[in-house]
């Protein structure tokens, strides 16, 4: 099928029970686009007067788009139980409070209505992602026990608290976030989020705590400018891919307990108004980064600061971790010759953080 229908004057034309249930006008509306090939039904301004300005969709079923456009008193829009496998989209839509998906599977959510109070999206599967209008603000997000293929926040403004919690990918995708420029006022929890694709959180201003504990990025993870202003817990959090950490600013305590990093994180240019205990902070490969093997000249600079950071906060243990790192960084900045002696005796030496070794 292919082509456009118009729900709101056919269904004012034939019908004037305005009691009528939202599904028997989309039956009928079906119906209808079946005759005339079409495969998108447009909801406005007429129609959604007449139901009152509250929309609930329940156990549909619906194999095409939904478009919801030109209206200022639509309040409550409900999706529960439903499938629709097409594009559910939104068009110059203003006014609408909430915004609520609930054990339903659609194919793509785009341009979410903006200045939403809360939206809601649970128990979901949504095929083709999520995706915000860039600059929209919502009072409360909350996106729980989710299928997605990737969310966009891009510079969208919450102005109260956040709750991100058991998103996966959908089948044959990598699930990514693009949350660059946004500005979290409330709360923000990702607790156990698998970030599977990438995760981008640069430019983002975290105004109130940041909870990542026992997140997992599978791929990059861009915290480059980002500005935490409260406390930030990345307990028992897992980056098993680069991380960028560039001009990023942290305020208050920031928790690295128990952190996993797959590669050197570079802190050289983040600013800590207090010292992180990185005690317990984890490095699988120490001296590869990612398609660079051994290179030396840029690891060696990552562990001075990270042995710095651990003088300020008198962790004796990392200082002589990142300082053995670091020696062994600046020899494999060297020709093979001149490593040669120097890699003989780091092989058997413990830097100094044994007695029975040299």
């Amino acid at each position: 099928m292919s082509g456009t229908i118009s729900i709101t004057n056919y269904l004012a034309s034939i019908d004037n029970d305005k009691e009528r249930c939202i599904e028997e006008r989309l039956e009928t509306a079906k119906k209808w686009m079946e005759e005339k090939n079409a495969n998108t039904i447009i909801f406005s301004e007429r129609y959604i007067e007449v139901n009152n300005a509250n929309l609930t969709f329940h156990s549909t079923v619906f194999a095409g788009n939904l478009v919801f456009e030109y209206s200022k008193s639509l309040t409550i829009l409900r999706f529960n139980n439903c499938r629709i496998t097409g594009r559910v989209s939104f068009h110059k839509l203003t006014g609408i409070d909430a915004f609520e998906i609930q054990q339903t599977e659609i194919g793509e959510i785009s341009h979410i209505p903006e200045n939403l109070e809360s939206l809601r999206i649970s128990d979901s599967k949504i095929g083709g992602g999520i995706a915000l209008w860039e600059d929209s603000t919502i009072d409360t997000l909350t996106i729980r026990d989710c299928e997605a293929e990737n969310i966009s926040m891009r510079g969208v403004t919450i102005r109260e608290s956040t709750s991100l919690s058991g998103i996966i990918a959908s089948p044959r995708a990598k699930l990514s976030f693009d949350m660059a420029g946004a500005k979290f006022k409330g709360s923000v929890s990702c607790t156990g989020v698998h970030f599977e694709g990438g995760a981008d959180f640069s430019n983002v201003e975290f105004s109130k705590q940041v909870d990542f504990s026992g997140a997992i990025f599978h791929h990059f993870a861009k915290f480059n400018g980002a500005k935490f202003s409260s406390v930030a817990n990345f307990l028992l959090t897992n980056f098993e891919n680069m991380t960028d950490w560039v001009a990023t600013e942290f305020e208050k305590n920031v928790i690295f307990d128990k952190v996993l990093f797959c590669y050197p994180p570079n802190f050289r240019s983040t600013t800590f108004h207090v010292t992180p205990d990185l005690h317990a902070l984890e490095i699988i490969n120490p001296y590869f980064l990612p398609n660079k093997l051994s290179e030396g000249a840029q690891l060696a600079p990552i562990y001075r600061h990270l042995k710095k950071l651990s003088v300020e906060a008198n962790n004796h243990r990392g200082f002589l971790d990142h300082g053995a790192r670091e020696v062994r960084a600046n020899c494999f900045s060297k020709s093979i010759f001149k490593a040669m002696i120097p890699a003989l005796y780091l092989g058997l030496s413990d830097s100094g953080r044994s007695i029975s070794r040299p």
